[in-house]
């Protein structure tokens, strides 16, 4: 099959390049804000996947891929490294203790050995990779696949699931403790997280669903499944811009996770079962948040009600005394806790305390 197809841009294919092009763009400026090891870089390489599979899908669906058809199949099994890359995300924003090399690699290794099975599926020719996906774009009927293949392609999913839900008893275990924190940040954030997580546990249970339904009722086409899925993670994407241009801080900084984990000594262990609290990156390491403890309280008697460890309240103080005494804020009697902040440069919480 040689004949070439136009390029033609419907609706959902140009909803699948915005979303793609947003991802990058996501990924891009998530990666340059952050340093390495922080939280944020994690979650630029999800972004970064997450695009790669919206350009797979915008490729496919505007005959793009007569020209790119290389560049395509490169990250089969997706879940298998969406699930570990949220997971280590939520963890590391929420208690500042990110996932050692070596657990990284163990939560990776899945979806690390199904991308070497589907190796050799890169080096056949590009038109015999063009004429597949033209006879899939073409196929109208209901394609049965074998039971083995349905039942992987539901074990993968489940595993993605796990890592979810993992990611949700996190965010309800911390929900807890950030609402009594004395600012609007933390508790905002948490709710963006929460947002994401049911959104990315509802796009699953979409797919788990179409496709069910696509394997053994004829009112389904397997085409319908992957549109759909590729549909509602635009939608997913497009939502996290446009929360991102509103509230660009997405993540807790370091003063809100210390207030976060004040006075509740190292986080217990989230029963991962894979070493966390002994070996490697167990203990606090320079460049990481240290844990409160009751020597670090040992401050002025003046900061005693404070979450902030000494130093911290000490510079907070100086700057809101040198406020007063520079710009007399002490003659607005209507001054409030925000106006106070933003003329120090400081987040209300933080001036709070």
């Amino acid at each position: 099959m040689d004949t070439q197809l136009t390029f033609h841009l419907g609706p959902l294919a140009l909803i699948y390049i915005i979303a793609f092009t947003q991802a990058l763009f996501m990924s891009i400026a998530l990666w340059r804000r952050s340093d390495s090891g922080q939280a944020a870089r994690i979650l630029s390489v999800m972004m970064l996947a997450f695009a790669y599979k919206l350009y797979e899908g915008a490729a496919m669906y505007s005959n793009l891929y007569q020209w790119v058809a290389h560049t395509l199949d490169w990250l089969p099994g997706d879940a298998l490294l969406f699930g570990p890359l949220f997971y280590g995300y939520i963890r590391q924003v929420f208690t500042g203790r990110p996932l050692t090399t070596k657990q990284w690699l163990l939560h990776m290794s899945p979806a690390i050995l199904l991308i070497l099975y589907n190796s050799p599926n890169l080096l056949i020719p590009a038109q015999q990779k063009i004429d597949n996906i033209t006879v899939f774009n073409n196929f109208e009927g209901t394609i049965r696949l074998p039971m083995f293949v349905v039942a992987l392609l539901l074990a993968i999913k489940v595993h993605l699931g796990t890592y979810l839900i993992k990611s949700w008893l996190l965010l309800r275990k911390y929900g807890e403790r950030i609402k009594d924190l004395r600012a609007d940040d933390s508790a905002r954030s948490l709710h963006r997280h929460q947002m994401l997580c049911l959104a990315l546990i509802l796009l699953e249970l979409v797919w788990v669903g179409l496709f069910l339904s696509q394997q053994f009722t004829p009112f389904v086409a397997l085409d319908y499944v992957s549109k759909s899925w590729l549909l509602f993670m635009s939608v997913i994407i497009l939502g996290m811009g446009y929360s991102g241009l509103q509230i660009p801080d997405l993540l807790l900084n370091k003063d809100e996770i210390a207030i976060l984990r004040a006075g509740q000594g190292r986080v217990e262990n989230d029963g991962e079962g894979l070493g966390e609290g002994s070996g490697e990156g167990s203990d606090d390491k320079p460049g990481n948040l240290s844990v409160v403890t009751a020597s670090d309280k040992e401050i002025n008697e003046k900061y005693e009600q404070s979450s902030l460890d000494g130093a911290t309240a000490t510079q907070v103080a100086g700057l809101i005394e040198s406020y007063f005494a520079t710009e007399q804020g002490y003659l607005n009697d209507k001054l409030t806790l925000g106006q106070l902040s933003e003329a120090i440069s400081l987040k209300p919480h933080l001036v709070s305390q």
